[in-house]
């Protein structure tokens, strides 16, 4: 029989999908950006760059802090469905939310977030968060 053709090959705009490890480097279970969404490390070398969103001040822009949401899978729904254009972004966070001065392991980003804690030079709770952006927005 002839040979099966290829299979088709995701369009260029999207990312490739990721291994768990590369928001969470070193945490059990890991996490990724789901499809439709990326996070800073897909736009960089393997280590990428890890952490909360930022916006170009280095602050976390407006965001809702998402207290009810237990699952990555719910944050994304939420930030997907809910508040369609109200967000940009959802950042997750893996870890005890009581960790957290909002308590919610969920944040729904109204602003496009442009950078992550780590390239603000912030160090240890916040660059346990994973940045997920709309893939449609680009960054700056």
């Amino acid at each position: 029989p002839p040979p099966s053709p290829p299979p088709p090959s995701p369009p260029p705009s999207l990312p490739p999908p990721l291994s768990p490890s590369v928001c969470y480097p070193g945490i059990e279970g890991g996490f990724s950006c789901p499809p439709g969404y990326y996070s800073f490390t897909d736009l960089e070398t393997g280590d990428g760059s890890p952490g909360a969103c930022r916006d170009l001040t280095c602050g976390p822009g407006q965001y809702h802090a998402m207290v009810g949401i237990t699952t990555p899978e719910a944050c994304e729904e939420a930030c997907t469905e809910r508040r369609g254009a109200e967000c940009w972004a959802f950042e997750w966070y893996p870890k005890d939310p009581r960790n957290l001065p909002s308590g919610a392991p969920c944040e729904l980003h109204k602003d496009t977030p442009v950078q992550t804690a780590s390239e603000c030079g912030e160090t240890g709770q916040p660059l346990e968060h994973c940045c997920c952006v709309k893939a449609d927005q680009g960054v700056v």
